[in-house]
């Protein structure tokens, strides 16, 4: 079984989900634990990658938030816990773009952003043990 280091896998989907959308992705190679990153960006620029790093089953793809439903499925789930009376509001600002902004206007008004970032590291860590559960990859703590 591989083992990884829970800060690199942090620092991993981290590098995925700064730029998802422009195309930053990472990987783990099974056999070593090894982490590759990938730009469309700037390719090149993360450094050398392995020739097969797109056609062998050695790699697994980091997921972002969206693959672990930590993306909006989270927010609204720390409204309800914590703010359930701005439930509604909240709702709006997703109807379109820009709620994550006004979200976080939100929480900053409302001395609630420490809060917040303490249930996202919480539910980030839980989802990344067990997509790695999942994946047959050992995460070692640091400390």
């Amino acid at each position: 079984m591989t083992t990884v280091r829970l800060d690199d896998l942090r620092s991993a989907y981290e590098w995925v989900n700064f730029a998802v959308s422009e195309g930053n992705a990472a990987y783990v190679c099974r056999d070593t634990g090894a982490f590759f990153l990938t730009s469309d960006l700037d390719p090149g620029s993360t450094g050398p990658l392995p020739d097969d790093l797109g056609t062998s089953d050695r790699y697994v793809g980091i997921p972002d938030k969206r693959d672990l439903d930590l993306g909006k499925t989270l927010v609204f789930r720390f409204v309800e816990e914590r703010m359930p009376h701005r439930r509604e509001e909240v709702a709006g600002y997703f109807a379109r773009r820009g709620g994550y902004a006004r979200f976080n206007a939100l929480l900053r008004s409302g001395g609630m952003i420490a809060q917040w970032d303490a249930c996202e590291e919480a539910a980030t860590d839980a989802a990344l043990r067990s997509w790695c559960a999942d994946h047959g990859i050992e995460l070692l703590d640091a400390g």
